[in-house]
Parts: structure tokens; C-alpha cells; sequence
């Protein structure tokens, strides 16, 4: 069975005490704020688009601090994400 292979861009966003989860009430799980990059999409032009979507929330995106590598199955099919994560500064008010 052929993976999807799926390329996302999430961002570390946090004050040093807290950290910015995204929840997913359907799958009942926390994930980083982000996601799937479309076609011929940059991570960091991405990584904006999906913040905006999900949290309206507009920032600076800081440093490169990895790529991570997912493989999971779901509902049938199987996944491999990579996962690149970048640090963003905490918004001033919460």
C-alpha cells in the first residue's frame, strides 16, 4: 500500500511557560498549530496561510528548529508527513 505523503509546516508558539495547541474536537488529539503546504508552496508562506486560518493570528516567523517524520494509518490509508517546525514569538495578549 502506496503512503500519502503529505508536507506540513507547524510553528513552536509560546512565552517560555506556555505553548500554543491546536485541538482537534473530531479526533480528540492536540497538534502544533499549522499544516499542509499546497502545491508549490514555501514552508514559511505556508506556515503564514494556515496561522491565519486557523487562529487568525499574524507574526514573524523565527527560526528554523527541525523536521520531524510522521507515519500513521487512518481510517484505511496510510500517511508520512514531514513536518517542518519553525518559532514564532507569543502573541502579546492571550
Amino acid at each position: 500500500m502506496e503512503p500519502h505523503v503529505r508536507i506540513s509546516a507547524r510553528a513552536l508558539i509560546g512565552d517560555g511557560a506556555r505553548l500554543v495547541m491546536y485541538w482537534n474536537k473530531e479526533e480528540q488529539f492536540y497538534f502544533l498549530p499549522g499544516g499542509g503546504l499546497e502545491l508549490m508552496e514555501d514552508l514559511k508562506t505556508g506556515l503564514a496561510r494556515e496561522l491565519k486560518e486557523e487562529l487568525s493570528f499574524e507574526a514573524p516567523i523565527d527560526d528554523f528548529v527541525g523536521c520531524i517524520e510522521n507515519h500513521w494509518q487512518y481510517r484505511g490509508q496510510v500517511y508520512q508527513e514531514f513536518c517542518f517546525v519553525f518559532r514564532m514569538s507569543a502573541p502579546t495578549t492571550w
